[in-house]
């Protein structure tokens, strides 16, 4: 489990900050398109009521992805549940393609770039190492030793 290790190293304990961190700006970015598209965009096209509802549809399609990353993020990542990983390598997705779809965000490829380095950050919390002792790997593998007494 993630939240309870407490003996790993930092940056495994605390990767998780910057998938959040990236979830409420996209969350910030979601409602900030929804609601007041002019603010975020200056296309001379988009006169003050002229934005096209296609755009805060998007918006709004972005707040619910990121309210459902945060949840995950909350309820399952925390927890150490691989599947909550995988399922958040959404957020760095999201966040490229949408520089995909307008190169001159830049600032999208780097925000994707730092999300990615999140979960890569915090890969062991829901992966960790397992140690297994010799005498339960020859018995998984069937190999007794033969009746021979080891020598150490």
């Amino acid at each position: 489990m993630m939240a309870a290790t407490r003996g790993g190293r930092a940056y495994e304990r605390y990767g998780w900050i910057i998938l959040l961190a990236s979830a409420v700006l996209g969350l910030v970015a979601g409602l900030t398109l929804a609601f007041a598209p002019l603010s975020i965009m200056v296309e001379p096209a988009f006169a003050a009521g002229n934005v096209p509802g296609v755009l805060r549809a998007w918006g709004i399609t972005w707040v619910f992805f990121d309210i459902f990353a945060l949840v995950i993020l909350f309820k399952n990542f925390r927890k150490g549940e691989r599947w909550a990983w995988w399922v958040l390598w959404l957020l760095p997705l999201l966040w490229l393609f949408h520089f995909l779809f307008n190169p001159s965000t830049v600032q999208n490829l780097v925000i994707a770039a730092i999300t990615a380095l999140g979960l890569v950050l915090s890969y062991r919390g829901c992966f960790p190492l397992r140690r297994i002792n010799l005498r339960t790997l020859r018995e998984r593998c069937g190999t007794g030793g033969g009746g021979r007494k080891e020598t150490v």
